[in-house]
């Protein structure tokens, strides 16, 4: 026993806080018998805990995992120039199960369907495009579809 806490123990003081407490000032806080450092102390305490709960949660949550819908845009657009229609669909329609309200992706799809011969999924997404406000879509719709 230190001089420190020789005379800590005498007059009914707490005993020093370890300096590996990884909560600070935290168990004293608790330990208060005021609202406001308890209070204080739950929240330094849990905060830690709860945001590592909170980005598990919206890591396990996020409905597109990462998948840019614009990039595949991109890459069907590319593939449509090179002349490759089937991959540019798969491109379209990976892109749509992200964002499915696109009208340019809606359009794009449709128009990518018309070029294989798939008139009817043509004028489906040329319709959803129209609907969505795409200009290009509902002529498509009245040259295509009528």
């Amino acid at each position: 026993m230190d001089e420190e806490e020789f005379y800590r123990r005498q007059k009914g003081m707490p005993g020093r806080q370890p300096t590996w407490n990884p909560f600070s000032y935290a168990p004293v806080l608790a330990s208060s018998n005021r609202k406001w450092a308890k209070w204080f102390a739950r929240f330094v305490l849990l905060s830690p805990v709860l945001t590592i709960l909170g980005l598990i949660l919206l890591s396990v949550l996020m409905p597109n995992k990462g998948i840019d819908p614009y990039q595949y845009n991109e890459n069907g657009n590319l593939k449509i120039e090179n002349g490759n229609f089937n991959g540019a669909l798969d491109d379209y329609t990976k892109a749509l199960e992200v964002l499915p309200n696109e009208p340019v992706i809606n359009f794009n799809r449709g128009y990518t369907k018309y070029e294989l011969g798939d008139i009817d999924g043509a004028c489906v997404d040329f319709t959803k495009a129209s609907k969505l406000g795409n200009k290009e879509g509902r002529e498509a719709v009245k040259a295509v579809c009528q």
